[in-house]
C-alpha cells in the first residue's frame, strides 16, 4: 500500500491522494465581500461607512472516479447528507484552516454508467462560511480559541 498525502478535508470529506485512492477537488473559488453604508448629507456628496465584512462564499468542483478507488454515489450521498442537515463543518485546504462553512447547493454531473453504477462524477458546490458570535466576557478570546480549534483530520496537515 503506497503512501498517503492529505491534500485538506471540508467536514468528513478528505481530500487525498495514494496510489490507491484519489479524492480531490478541481477548482477552488472564494469571494470575500465587505459591507458599507451610505449616508446622505444635507449638502454635497453621501459619506460611507464601513461597517463590516461579509461571509466568505467558495465554490470548488470534486471529481470522483471509480477506478480511482472512490464510490461516486458514496460520495455524493455524504454530500447530500451534509446538505440537507444544515450543520456547519470545517473547511481546511493544504496548511490553511478556512472556517467552517455550510454546504449551500450542490450540482451532480454523472458519467460513465457501468453495471448499474456510475464509474465518475463531478460535484460542484457552494459553501457559506458560518459565523458564531459569541457574546459576554472573554468573546473576543473565545473566538479565537474556537478558530484554533478545528479539528484536524487524520492524514491532513493544518497548523
Amino acid at each position: 500500500m503506497g503512501k498517503t498525502v492529505g491534500t485538506g478535508s471540508f467536514g468528513d470529506i478528505v481530500f487525498e491522494v495514494s496510489a490507491e485512492l484519489v479524492r480531490t477537488f478541481e477548482k477552488f473559488s472564494r469571494k470575500r465581500s465587505a459591507s458599507y453604508a451610505d449616508h446622505e448629507t444635507v449638502t454635497g456628496k453621501p459619506t460611507t461607512e464601513y461597517t463590516g465584512g461579509q461571509l466568505d462564499e467558495v465554490e470548488m468542483s470534486m471529481k470522483f472516479l471509480a477506478t480511482m478507488g472512490v464510490s461516486p454515489q458514496d460520495e455524493i450521498e455524504k454530500l447530500g447528507t451534509m446538505l440537507e442537515s444544515g450543520e456547519a463543518h470545517p473547511l481546511l485546504l493544504g496548511d490553511t484552516v478556512y472556517g467552517h462553512f455550510t454546504l449551500r447547493e450542490m450540482n451532480e454531473d454523472m458519467d460513465v454508467f457501468v453495471n448499474g453504477r456510475f464509474w465518475q462524477g463531478v460535484v460542484t458546490v457552494t459553501l457559506k462560511e458560518y459565523e458564531v458570535k459569541p457574546s459576554g466576557a472573554g468573546a473576543d478570546a473565545l473566538a479565537r480559541d474556537k478558530a484554533r480549534s478545528v479539528k484536524v483530520p487524520a492524514g491532513v496537515k493544518a497548523d
